[in-house]
């Protein structure tokens, strides 16, 4: 019976921590929600990289955007804020033997710079979008490929749509 109570209580406060971080993120990117797997392979697809170079995918959520563009070998870095997908995409990363190409950082997004990156990938939310768009612009050199999944960003023109999925350059 106190074992029960114990897990009980374990699960408990993961929903409950998990919760928080839903919310917070909600305020300062984007609630996690999975994607299916034939658009994780066509967000790789469109970020148009090559062995070697490196895509960052802002709120990296379960990391399946980062595992699917390391079996490519391609750099990827993650970005989340929410420390339950952080374990659980540090977790996946170990188990699918990409560790070798992904990094995850749990950190908030606005506080890192993108200079380094070769495409972003973000699944923002409308309110965060013209300031990522200015982020992007200042941090970012000429040519990065950018990849939004739902939501377009207010002064660019997509240079290519798939389904919900929206390609810029910078």
């Amino acid at each position: 019976m106190i074992l029960f109570l114990l897990a009980l209580l374990f699960i408990l406060l993961v929903l409950l921590v998990f919760g928080i971080f839903f919310i917070i993120s909600a305020f300062t990117g984007a609630p996690y929600v999975p994607m299916q797997r034939k658009e994780i392979d066509t967000v790789v697809r469109l970020a148009r990289l090559t062995s070697g170079q490196t895509l960052i995918d802002l709120g990296s959520g379960d990391g399946s955007i980062l595992i699917a563009a390391a079996k490519s070998h391609i750099r990827a870095l993650g970005y989340e804020i929410n420390p339950v997908l952080c374990a659980l995409t540090w977790l996946r990363i170990q188990l699918s033997g990409t560790r070798q190409y992904c990094t995850i950082l749990c950190c908030n997004f606005w506080n890192i710079h993108l200079s380094n990156a070769d495409a972003l990938f973000v699944y923002g939310i409308p309110h965060i979008m013209q300031r990522l768009q200015s982020k992007i612009q200042r941090e970012c050199r000429k040519g990065v490929y950018v990849i939004s999944f739902g939501f377009r960003f207010p002064d660019w023109e997509p240079i290519e749509i798939r389904g919900r999925l929206k390609v810029y350059r910078v």
